[in-house]
């Protein structure tokens, strides 16, 4: 018995060995299969001629599908657009083996804007035209400007620098070009054109000698920078602190009274003082007076005779500067027979300090044109020369 029982047990052993190596025999391997892809992105920005070359290795003698993104089920795709595209390779019923890969365009031909522009008529108007014209683009396009109109043509402009951003409609994706223009100021005649400063008054303008006058007497409400279509700006940072109106002087030739430190707006530079004049303008030097004298001493210069404030005093005087009996502020307000305009110069001590005090010129009934000096905080009329 024991003898018989060996034999089975060693038989028994025999065919789970022959079971087992026949079960390794019979094993399915899953083959890994290398994808590798070639691209040709589309030749030009929009374009749909792009194309994916997708090569399969380790399935030769296995049966797979293809499944593509974009719906494909072809080994090679082609009339491609730029995007994203991902492949799904299914082998053996179960396998699976993936790759992405990405097409892109070239950068789009910029549109080309081209500009004309017809400068204001007279220097400081509003009536200068840009037109513009575009071309390599898909119309409609879109226009924004910097000052915020949405049309081709910009009409009703002054000098400045102005720049668009047009759009056109390319159905792959619009394509945005900016570009920036300058309307050039036209040339400034003394005597024909006038100054106008930040709020929009404007001040008509003489020639005496080689220099070139207001007129009037200014009424500036700002400091120069002040813009009120600039909702970034702060006005109450632009408002000129030390202008003094009284009643409805300053809807005239009268004018505003300033401190000399209002006018200047801080500069004490001792040279050319812009103060609140406008770009290209400033404050009088008493150089300036001294030269706007001497030049309407002379018999024949802005009238007869050497008797200056004959020649400027009053409206419609024969020099044209129209100087006005508008008074002056202090600690009150003096109508009486006189006008006084602020130099830009300050009377300093001997070692070159501030007194506290500046130079101004003075018309009064007297034959000479009066210069003295005051207290920087009483308020004066103030004139512009052009620099």
């Amino acid at each position: 018995m024991n003898k018989i029982l060996k034999t089975k047990t060693i038989m028994g052993m025999a065919l789970l060995i022959f079971v087992i190596f026949s079960c390794k025999e019979e094993e399915e391997v899953i083959p890994r299969p290398k994808l590798t892809v070639e691209t040709v992105n589309p030749s030009a920005y929009g374009a749909s001629d792009g194309s994916v070359d997708l090569t399969i290795e380790g399935l030769e003698n296995t049966p797979y599908e293809i499944f593509w993104s974009n719906g494909a089920t072809t080994e090679d795709i082609s009339g491609l657009k730029a995007g994203n595209y991902a492949v799904k390779i299914i082998y053996l019923d179960k396998a699976v083996a993936n790759r992405a890969t990405k097409l892109t365009d070239p950068a789009p031909t910029p549109l080309n804007l081209n500009f004309s522009v017809e400068q204001p008529s007279v220097w400081g108007y509003k009536n200068g035209k840009i037109t513009l014209s575009i071309s390599n683009g898909v119309e409609p396009y879109s226009f924004l400007w910097s000052t915020g109109a949405t049309t081709q043509t910009l009409e009703k402009v002054k000098a400045g620098t102005y720049s668009v951003t047009v759009t056109d409609s390319n159905p792959h994706g619009a394509v945005s070009t900016s570009g920036t223009v300058v309307v050039e100021q036209p040339e400034f005649v003394c005597g024909r054109d006038s100054l106008m400063d930040v709020d929009g008054f404007k001040y008509p303008t003489v020639a005496i000698g080689d220099q070139c006058w207001t007129a009037v007497n200014i009424r500036t409400i700002h400091k120069p920078g002040w813009n009120p279509d600039d909702a970034t700006l702060d006005e109450a940072e632009y408002l000129i602190d030390g202008r003094f109106c009284e009643a409805l002087k300053c809807n005239g030739p009268l004018g505003a009274h300033y401190t000399w430190e209002a006018a200047v707006n801080g500069e004490h530079s001792g040279g050319i003082v812009q103060g609140i004049a406008p770009e290209g303008w400033h404050i009088p030097s008493r150089d300036d007076w001294k030269k706007f004298n001497d030049w309407l001493r002379i018999d024949g210069n802005g009238g007869p005779g050497p008797n200056v404030p004959n020649k400027i005093r009053g409206e419609d005087s024969s020099s044209g500067f129209d100087a006005l009996y508008a008074g002056n502020w202090g600690y009150g307000v003096f109508t009486g027979e006189l006008a006084a305009f602020w130099s830009s110069t300050e009377l300093l001590d001997a070692e070159g300090n501030s007194t506290g005090r500046a130079y101004y010129r003075l018309v009064n009934p007297l034959p000479l044109l009066g210069e003295g000096h005051d207290i920087i905080e009483k308020g004066l009329s103030i004139r512009l020369i052009k620099d």
